[in-house]
């Protein structure tokens, strides 16, 4: 057998064992020097082993797929989740997960799994916010009858298509980029009760009822005054402003409408309904020999009434519903106005969407909402 001239033994041997040759080649290591290194080179595999483990852990999870961060408002970041300390005590029977202020406890079900995950909470609420959305449309149209024909296509189509003449102010008008005024506030105000977006189409007011009858819109909002004529073709709801034409008289007095102001002063706000009515057309209200008494501020109109300069006014109705609050018993309406104005909101002839309306409008009045509009745009 081949001998190799180095020494084949990596540590030292007793002298006895070896020839003179191999006793004067140096050996490679000590006994105890051998040991040293075969200890280190065992330690130093175990690391090694620990870091292959783990890098292959970190390489199976990358191959998964991992949960994705919703990136909505509703995400619930687990790093601001409230740690559990040693005085928690969490039941073998729950889980603790998450909601979007605190930790609840959420019970397992029979099989051990538990009904409602960490991850399936967090994932969940990335569709809260639409959630919410829809859920709120429904508490608002669970309280509406939108089972009819027209509002189950507005309902289906998701917006309800408004028609208005954007030239009177402060009922519809135009600003820089939008159409606004009282009735646009209305409108949007009953497409968020059915739970849908609104459309306007602003078009020239003779054309608001055919556009209607053609299928052009779904209502008109637009000042629109009810009259037998325009009930004809199409069906108005219940007055959501009353526009009239009133006379403010003393409590004692004896006019009881137009026909009565005949030889009494009147006064009426320059400029206004009141005033173009009494001045232009007084015979047809059958006024007769009547004073017409102009003023520009509305305030001398009421003072000169209340120390008698004046015999009545004329004013919206609105107005005079105010005044008379104000002044307690003191004064009252005519019990027949001058001119009745009722707006009202117009929809095609026979459509059940009508009684919604009727049904917003009714709630609005209850809580308040309809006086505040009113109040936006009318300050008294």
């Amino acid at each position: 057998m081949r001998t190799s001239s180095k020494n084949p033994f990596p540590f030292k041997l007793p002298s006895e064992y070896l020839t003179e040759k191999q006793k004067s080649i140096e050996p490679v290591q000590s006994p105890e020097k051998f040991r040293e290194t075969k200890t280190k080179r065992k330690n130093g595999i175990i690391p090694i082993l620990i870091g292959i483990v783990f890098l292959a852990y970190i390489v199976g999870r990358k191959t998964g797929t991992p949960p994705q961060k919703p990136t909505d408002s509703s995400y619930i970041d687990p790093a601001s989740y409230s740690a559990v300390t040693d005085n928690d005590t969490v039941s073998s029977d729950t889980i603790i997960s998450p909601s979007s202020s605190m930790y609840e406890e959420t019970p397992l079900q029979e099989n051990g799994t538990e009904s409602k995950t960490i991850t399936d909470a967090v994932d969940g609420n990335n569709d809260n916010e639409e959630s919410d959305n829809i859920e709120s449309h429904e508490v608002i149209r669970s309280n509406l009858n939108l089972d009819g024909p027209d509002c189950s296509r507005i309902i289906n189509a998701g917006k309800i298509i408004l028609l208005t003449n954007a030239e009177y102010e402060p009922f519809e008008y135009k600003t820089e980029d939008e159409i606004v005024g009282f009735d646009i506030d209305l409108a949007e105000t009953i497409a968020n009760r059915m739970g849908v977006e609104l459309e306007v189409n602003d078009i020239a007011f003779e054309s608001l009822i055919p556009s209607l009858e053609s299928g052009k819109g779904d209502i008109i909002l637009s000042g629109m005054i009810y009259t037998e004529e325009r009930n004809k073709r199409v069906d108005f709801s219940q007055s959501y402003f009353d526009g009239s034409q009133v006379i403010i008289v003393p409590v004692n007095s004896l006019i009881g409408g137009p026909e009565d102001l005949n030889g009494k002063v009147l006064g009426v706000i320059t400029g206004t309904l009141g005033d173009l009515y009494c001045s232009e057309f007084p015979d047809e209200y059958g006024m007769g020999d009547c004073e017409v008494k102009k003023y520009n501020q509305r305030e001398d109109a009421f003072l000169e009434l209340m120390v008698g300069s004046i015999d009545a006014i004329v004013v919206d109705a609105y107005i005079a519903e105010n005044f008379i609050k104000e002044n307690g018993e003191k004064f009252m309406t005519t019990e027949r106005p001058l001119e009745e104005d009722k707006c009202c909101i117009a929809t095609s002839e026979g459509s059940d969407l009508v009684t919604v309306i009727n049904e917003v409008l009714d709630d609005l009045r209850k809580s308040g909402e309809l006086d505040q509009m009113i109040n936006n745009y009318f300050p008294v």
